[in-house]
């Protein structure tokens, strides 16, 4: 079995080390919590800006943010900011404001409260944020294959 072991010389493969299956991993961390986190990344989370987006929108609850805003904070190209939010709120976690149409702030309806206190809960945690960010770095590498 193929492993990864520092040496002197950097970082090299070395057989009898075990090599860690992150997706396998990352599941366990989230049925572990909750089923439907697992859905929940694959459909919703699965982009680094969605990341950085709802993490963003965590950070502020109860505000409403405008896209300029958030791609500002974020340092993402407004429109591609734009058409997230776009799909953040077909998918039901964000929603527009009633009172300044242009804004977004995260969805009032609870079960998506509950998924996304959960997925919260994950990211705080160094070793599941590393798991998350690991499985979003190998899905951009298969999107570019």
């Amino acid at each position: 079995m193929l492993g990864v072991r520092a040496g002197r010389e950097g970082w090299f493969l070395r057989r009898d080390l075990p090599v860690i299956n992150f997706s396998e991993e990352l599941r366990a961390a989230m049925d572990s919590v909750d089923p439907r986190l697992n859905q929940f990344m694959g459909a919703v989370v699965n982009s680094f800006i969605r990341l950085e987006m709802i993490v963003l929108l965590r950070r502020e609850p109860g505000q409403e943010l405008a896209p300029e805003g958030i791609a500002r904070e974020l340092g993402w190209p407004e429109e591609r900011v734009a058409e997230e939010l776009a799909y953040l709120e077909k998918s039901g976690v964000v929603e527009r404001s009633k009172v300044h149409g242009k804004n977004y702030r995260l969805s009032a309806d609870p079960q998506v409260a509950d998924l996304l206190n959960k997925f919260s809960f994950l990211y705080a945690n160094r070793s599941s944020r590393l798991l998350i960010l690991g499985h979003l770095l190998r899905q951009g590498r298969q999107d570019q294959d």
